[in-house]
């Protein structure tokens, strides 16, 4: 198929194929659906004043970010990983000492999954 093709032709060919199967392999890795959905449950939860609801979906919610923490870290630059990660502390943090922070953090992660777990997020 390439062969007896220019060299520069090969690479761009090769360099294509390989941004592909990286975009597919990220699009598989990064559902951002589940995570979505149990931060908008910590929302719920918190609004309602149902603490014990909130920590069970914000332990969920850590858990699915801790499985997947690697490979939003090599998705991202260093800034967003570090500001998602600390925010993420701060959910469990707030959420644990029964503040009604938790809100305010669970809205502010929900904006920032489209930054942070998008297969290459915007800058």
């Amino acid at each position: 198929m390439l062969i007896g093709v220019d060299i520069r032709r090969k690479l761009v060919f090769l360099w294509l194929v390989l941004f592909l199967l990286i975009w597919i392999v990220f699009s598989v890795c990064f559902k951002t659906g589940a995570m979505k959905s149990q931060l908008e449950a910590v929302e719920q939860a918190v609004s309602n004043k149902d603490w014990p609801r909130a920590e069970k979906e914000t332990e969920k919610f850590t858990a699915n970010y801790k499985s997947r923490k690697y490979l939003i870290e090599i998705n991202n630059s260093s800034e967003i990983y570090i500001t998602f990660s600390h925010t993420v502390e701060q959910l469990s943090v707030a959420v644990k000492n029964k503040q009604d922070s938790a809100l305010e953090y669970a809205g502010l992660l929900k904006a920032a999954l489209r930054y942070a777990i998008q297969p290459f997020a915007e800058p």
